[in-house]
């Protein structure tokens, strides 16, 4: 019988207690607000998270699970007898110095962590692709700037939003335009203006300031987003959510959560929606496993790609009750086959585990 495959979860937030990787840079200000919308922090955003995935490989049974905990979001299975390991950063050591230590110990690593300030592609560069669960480091990248990934689904004929980099002539037609950290998620520090003039200046400002900032046209419409399942084989869309975001007076916005699978995936939209999902896995091959897509559907019934979130998001909690499916076994069974591990690689491991055991 072979011996269970051995996965960590490791997501940033609740591991860490919202503190920096002092290799990948502090999360910004905006990026740590003490709550987005309706009182749920982005600590319990992270657990939830973090607490459906571990559910759905004790669900899946055949893995034995380590789970990254912290003082601030601790862990106890529904059953004692599960298969899990609470795991704790040590204090003084960043989540990078943690997954160095450790990710030798598993089969597969899954990390949950936000793109802001390269944070994301930076542990995925640590795990390495031999055990990372989830979207490749290019790709990663890629949906880290909002600039990159517009300029990536556009070669492919994929609409974004329209642009305005600096030095280029203002748009002959006047209207309303949004101002947003390039490396930011979600709608953290960003601003809707309605007049160019006012929202170049928001830009010019961010810019001498130091800020990522990146400068779209508004997108009229409903906010869509959409939880897919990439493999190599297929791009599979799993639901259609809608996100619940307010527009403030003075033009800022803020996110107060998302309703999942609003609609069947088999609808006259869904069907749209699907052939999307599958144009931007061609555009960008790097992006696997669990990925959101943000989107406007504009009033004359057409997508307009917003951003790109390669690694779970919370439409992922209770998706695979309300699918009748284990997600998180669906992932791992998706993952390309890993490299044999060479001797150096099995002498390491067995290193690491007589320094832990």
């Amino acid at each position: 019988m072979p011996a269970p495959e051995r996965v960590l979860v490791f997501e940033f937030i609740s591991a860490h207690g919202l503190g920096a990787d002092e290799s990948a840079g502090q999360l910004s200000t905006a990026a740590n607000p003490t709550s987005t919308g309706e009182g749920e922090s982005l600590l319990q955003q992270g657990m939830a998270m973090r607490d459906a995935i571990v559910a759905d490989l004790i669900a899946a049974g055949g893995y034995e699970i380590g789970v990254t905990t912290s003082d601030a979001a601790p862990f106890a299975a529904s059953d004692p007898t599960a298969p899990c390991t609470t795991l704790t950063v040590l204090a003084g050591e960043s989540p990078a110095a943690f997954l160095t230590r450790l990710a030798p110990l598993f089969d597969h690593v899954w990390v949950v962590a936000p793109e802001t300030d390269g944070i994301l592609a930076h542990l995925c560069r640590v795990v390495g692709p031999r055990r990372w669960v989830g979207c490749s480091e290019d790709a990663i990248v890629i949906c880290s700037s909002k600039r990159a990934t517009r300029d990536a689904l556009a070669a492919h004929g994929i609409a974004v939003p329209a642009a305005w980099q600096a030095g280029e002539a203002a748009p002959q037609t006047d209207g309303a335009w949004i101002v947003k950290p390039d490396a930011g998620a979600g709608t953290q520090d960003t601003r809707r203006h309605a007049r160019f003039a006012d929202a170049r200046a928001d830009f010019d400002a961010r810019r001498r300031a130091g800020r990522s900032a990146t400068l779209e046209r508004w997108v009229e419409g409903e906010p869509l987003s959409l939880s897919l399942l990439c493999r190599s084989d297929r791009t599979e869309l799993l639901s259609i959510n809608r996100q619940r975001i307010e527009l403030a007076v003075d033009g800022t916005l803020s996110y107060h959560g998302v309703d999942t699978d609003i609609e069947p995936t088999g609808s006259h939209r869904g069907g749209q929606l699907a052939e999307l999902a599958r144009r931007i896995r061609a555009a960008m091959p790097g992006l696997a496993g669990f990925v959101g897509v943000d989107l406007a559907w504009t009033p004359e019934g057409r997508p307009v790609v917003i951003e790109i979130n390669p690694r779970p998001t919370c439409a992922y909690v209770g998706l695979s009750r309300r699918l009748g499916r284990n997600l998180a076994a669906d992932i791992l069974a998706g993952r390309e086959p890993r490299p044999a591990s060479s001797p150096i690689v099995r002498a390491s491991e067995e290193a690491v585990t007589e320094q832990t055991a």
